[in-house]
């Protein structure tokens, strides 16, 4: 079977020393009807970039980029997405979610190591999900990190944001 990378243009893409382009995902057609995707990262919104040097910083899987490559291999009848992450953002992940729930074509996600947090999300967009033997599936309730001072009301507005947020993956 012939293999295409999908690439973006190189002007639009942040390079490493090696002048390779940085992404935690890769996709590529396989044939006619087949495509695979490879997500080997953590799930954000938007990818951070380094302070100094504004390249994009590695093992980030970005919202933005991850959806605008999707559309090149939307239409392909068999789509396998091969996951191992940490999980991430809850949003960003419920993003690629939908945007895989709603292909047209088969979905397989196949757990290579690690579908945790919002991974496990993404996992269970598969039409047929395949754990390897060895990988780990891990889904938690929302959680969050406080700094700062807080009243009784701000904290009754995040226990009812967390609820909420908690109420999206369990309908997942």
């Amino acid at each position: 079977k012939s293999r295409m990378a999908i690439n973006k243009k190189p002007e639009n893409r942040a390079k490493n020393s090696g002048n390779n382009p940085i992404k935690a995902y890769n996709m590529a057609i396989l044939g006619d009807n087949s495509a695979e995707i490879n997500m080997y990262g953590d799930v954000v919104s938007r990818v951070p970039r380094d302070w100094e040097t504004n390249e994009r910083i590695a093992g980030f899987i970005g919202l933005d980029e991850f959806l605008e490559d999707l559309e090149q291999i939307k239409d392909k009848e068999n789509i396998t997405v091969h996951i191992n992450s940490g999980g991430g953002d809850l949003y960003a992940g419920l993003a690629i979610y939908n945007r895989l729930k709603a292909l047209k074509g088969k979905v397989t996600t196949i757990n290579d190591g690690l579908a945790a947090s919002a991974a496990s999300l993404i996992f269970q967009a598969g039409d047929v999900r395949q754990m390897n033997a060895g990988s780990n599936l891990m889904a938690h309730g929302v959680s969050g990190l406080l700094i700062g001072y807080y009243n009784i009301d701000d904290l009754k507005e995040l226990v009812t944001q967390f609820k909420a947020h908690n109420k999206a993956i369990v309908n997942v």
